[in-house]
């Protein structure tokens, strides 16, 4: 994933994360998060190190086709912004809030998350693209390491299986899976601005704090240490 920095001034006034930040909104209340926690399920099943161990389970011999692409509706990304913005004044603070909303004014941030994950080859309008991006990027603070193309295709892959046998995904409606990849995308240039300023600055501390946070996400929403994890040509393993 490209390292080049945000044009973004988010950075400017986040600063140093808190903790309320780190935690994201992605998880959080959100209408999709009974379809979260089955794709988690999925995800860490062919995932982990552990996984390797255990047998295949036994595919189903038919599967129903799952839609993971979406039709932009501005209704639902201005609904997805003001929550995302809300979130932040509830954690970071009024100004914060108020900066973050003229900058979404100012900036299309569907646009601004293309401009830095178009490299690997992803693209707006599907959800596993924004899932897989915010995946990999986490994966990437977590052990400060870099992932190459052929890389990306295989977790966007990974994870296009992991909604494709996801009965909660299936369930969502067109505009929940807009909302579903956008959050993750206004998460993605938060902790992507954070991220490529401190190691552009070479904080060392604030490289390790985001490292530290990205496995502390993953090790509670999913339960999967993600310095446990490589990426491979094949994905995750």
């Amino acid at each position: 994933m490209s390292s080049k920095r945000l044009c973004w001034a988010v950075i400017l006034f986040l600063g140093v994360p808190n903790s309320g930040m780190a935690q994201d909104y992605l998880f959080q209340n959100f209408a999709a998060s009974d379809a979260l926690g089955q794709m988690h399920q999925s995800m860490r099943d062919n995932m982990m190190p552990s996984a390797r161990e255990r047998p295949a389970p036994q595919r189903k011999s038919k599967q129903i086709a799952v839609s993971t692409t979406y039709r932009v509706s501005p209704a639902v990304s201005l609904r997805v912004q003001r929550q995302f913005t809300d979130f932040v004044e509830k954690t970071s603070g009024r100004q914060a809030g108020q900066q973050v909303r003229e900058i979404f004014r100012k900036r299309n941030p569907v646009a601004s998350w293309v401009s830095i994950v178009k490299a690997d080859g992803f693209r707006s309008g599907d959800v596993v693209d924004a899932v897989a991006a915010y995946l990999i990027l986490n994966w990437m603070m977590a052990n400060g390491s870099d992932n190459n193309q052929q890389q990306a295709s295989a977790v966007r892959q990974q994870i296009r299986q992991a909604l494709s046998n996801n009965p909660g995904f299936s369930r969502l409606g067109n505009d929940e899976r807009q909302a579903l990849a956008e959050t993750s995308m206004l998460n993605f240039l938060v902790q992507h601005a954070a991220y490529i300023d401190a190691l552009k600055r070479g904080d060392k501390v604030m490289i390790r704090r985001l490292s530290d946070a990205a496995v502390a996400r993953f090790q509670n929403q999913m339960n999967m240490n993600l310095r446990e994890v490589k990426i491979t040509a094949t994905g995750f393993r």
